[in-house]
């Protein structure tokens, strides 16, 4: 019985991500698709901010995500 509770708890998990990850894929083209010397939008910031607080990063890959401008953050741009 146990093990059915994990798996479950495994695939809502991983559903979730998959859901945040197409949600942030849909915001990463809708930025690309414009002009590159608009900085970054507000709503873009917010919600890679929001993403970042939910990932565990030891090697401090997301250092970099500080400031007005997530189009300089690496990583942020496709």
């Amino acid at each position: 019985m146990a093990s059915m509770k994990t798996t479950f708890l495994l695939a809502l998990i991983y559903l979730l991500l998959q859901t945040e990850l197409i949600s942030l894929e849909a915001i990463w083209s809708n930025s690309s698709a414009g002009n590159s010397t608009v900085g970054c939008i507000d709503m873009e910031r917010e919600a890679l901010l929001k993403f970042k607080e939910g990932l565990y990063d030891p090697s401090s890959t997301l250092s970099s995500w500080v400031g007005e401008d997530c189009c300089d953050w690496v990583g942020s741009r496709l």
